[in-house]
């Protein structure tokens, strides 16, 4: 601790203004509370049981829950701002997109296949992971259409995904 009354060096005033600038970051995981083993089966039926009117899963579904998709889905996004797995059960998810965001460190999705042919469509995707890392992707299949900008897959400041033994189709 340098004294007050101490003529200090530019680079050490600096230093002492950097010290007291942190702020914690808006999302964090202890936010999120622990882990869970949960397994919830999700269908077109029960989607709002899970999700909001903005298609973000809602506080009740804990960190690290096995999502099993279940038949068809029209017209719903999925979107998690938590760790989650999921698992698709002869799921067509028709006009959606899955995202990952905020703290959805280390999510998978494994055997989906995702439809988005409405050449309508502004800026859709598949699957979104959006700054968030170590996510893993298999066994998925896009159908991908988008007048302006197609990506099955749009990865975005992120590090450290596995995208792995996928089908994309973006006409």
């Amino acid at each position: 601790e340098i004294p007050r009354n101490r003529k200090l060096h530019p680079l050490q005033l600096l230093i002492r203004r950097m010290e007291n600038a942190y702020a914690k970051p808006l999302t964090s995981t202890d936010d999120v509370g622990p882990d869970s083993s949960d397994v919830i089966t999700v269908t077109q039926s029960n989607y709002n049981t899970y999700f909001d009117d903005e298609f973000t899963a809602k506080t009740s579904m804990k960190q690290n829950t096995t999502i099993n998709l279940v038949g068809t889905f029209n017209n719903v996004n999925f979107i998690f701002n938590k760790k989650v797995h999921i698992i698709g059960k002869n799921c067509v998810i028709n006009q959606g997109t899955i995202k990952f965001t905020g703290d959805s460190h280390a999510s998978t999705v494994t055997n989906v296949t995702i439809r988005n042919r409405n050449p309508g469509n502004i800026n859709k995707h598949g699957i979104e992971i959006v700054e968030v890392n170590n996510c893993k992707i298999t066994n998925v299949k896009i159908d991908n259409y988008d007048k302006y900008e197609s990506f099955g897959i749009f990865v975005f400041s992120s590090n450290g995904n596995i995208i792995t033994n996928n089908e994309i189709k973006n006409l």
